[in-house]
């Protein structure tokens, strides 16, 4: 068992003592916890928060958009590519998703997919993906 599903198991067993079974089956509710581990910086317990936020809801964009930031804390950089690119998929105009694609790129040492990500979040009026681009552009 990977350290990952550790955390999960630990965190379905506590959540199983704490929740009401009718608040376990809501997305919004999955996602709101996810939110609030992102805030404690429990990373872990976010992307399985959101995982069952899109079990219930698989075109919840924003559960996807938030679980490929936790992944990005993780350093589990492909799978944040992963969820950022479902995030596209559903609404190409989404800026951050962009922005956070270059990231996960950039993190991964991949800079001319880094460079794209930074570019079309840039066009679509993203000042800090600029700014990015920018300094990916001349090496740094």
């Amino acid at each position: 068992m990977n350290r990952l599903d550790e955390m999960a198991t630990e965190y379905i067993i506590a959540l199983f003592a704490a929740s009401s079974e009718a608040g376990a089956k809501s997305g919004v509710t999955w996602f709101n916890r996810g939110f609030e581990h992102m805030k404690s910086m429990e990373f872990g317990k976010a992307v399985y928060c959101y995982t069952k936020a899109i079990e219930i809801h698989p075109k919840y964009k924003e559960a996807y958009f938030d679980r490929g930031n936790a992944y990005i804390y993780l350093s589990l950089f492909a799978e944040a590519v992963a969820d950022f690119r479902k995030v596209i998929r559903m609404d190409p105009d989404y800026a951050d998703a962009y922005y956070c694609l270059g990231l996960s790129y950039f993190l991964m040492d991949d800079r001319d997919n880094a460079q794209d990500g930074f570019k079309r979040a840039c066009t679509l009026g993203l000042e800090r993906a600029c700014a990015k681009l920018e300094g990916v552009s001349q090496g740094e």
